[in-house]
């Protein structure tokens, strides 16, 4: 073999493994993570990743964090837990299953493995249902899409790291005098 034949065989050599890690990396870093680094105390496991996805595809990652960023989905597992009723529990659960089952039907996948394209159609899907809803205006019950949308927002708007690095912070607002004297004959005003 000469030299030339070698460099040729080495080359091929060293693009294949080359090649194959950077194709392996580049495959996993298109994945979805479907993991969760909390442990939910009232949703499940796999409950806590879909309702995850769902408030990341409400406030994505830009260049501000999105909601998985801030612990949102961490946010709506503890406030079911603990500031909403039984009713309201059992329509969240319940929209977590028909999301889950609206996805498998249509796309043969787990909601959480869908693509984003998928996910966003699904949840406009809910959105839409969710407008019926209020138009109807007969169940004083909201839809699973509304609670899941109301949990994600609060959740994210008054995060620490939203609420200091990226919203005017504030903590103590304006003035406050608690003890200044009154006039004899001055009347307390309530109100405005």
């Amino acid at each position: 073999m000469d030299r030339r034949e070698a460099i040729k065989r080495t080359s091929r050599i060293m693009g294949i493994a080359i090649s194959s890690s950077v194709i392996t990396a580049i495959m996993e870093g298109c994945t979805i993570k479907n993991d969760i680094n909390w442990i939910p105390s009232f949703l499940t496991k796999d409950q806590a990743i879909l309702v995850g996805q769902v408030a990341e595809r409400i406030l994505p990652s830009t260049d501000t964090p999105g909601a998985l960023d801030v612990g949102v989905d961490a946010f709506i597992d503890v406030m079911l837990r603990d500031c909403y009723k039984k009713a309201q529990q059992e329509i969240f659960l319940s929209g977590v299953r028909e999301l889950e089952e609206i996805s498998q039907a249509s796309f043969e996948k787990s909601f959480a493995d869908c693509d984003h394209k998928h996910q966003d159609t699904l949840l406009k899907k809910l959105e839409n249902d969710s407008e019926t809803w209020k138009k109807d205006g007969k169940s004083s019950e909201r839809p699973f899409f509304l609670i899941v949308k109301e949990l994600t927002l609060l959740g994210y708007f008054t995060s620490e790291e939203i609420m200091k690095n990226h919203l005017e912070y504030n903590p103590i607002p304006g003035r406050f005098d608690g003890c200044i004297p009154m006039d004899k004959n001055q009347k307390l005003r309530v109100g405005n």
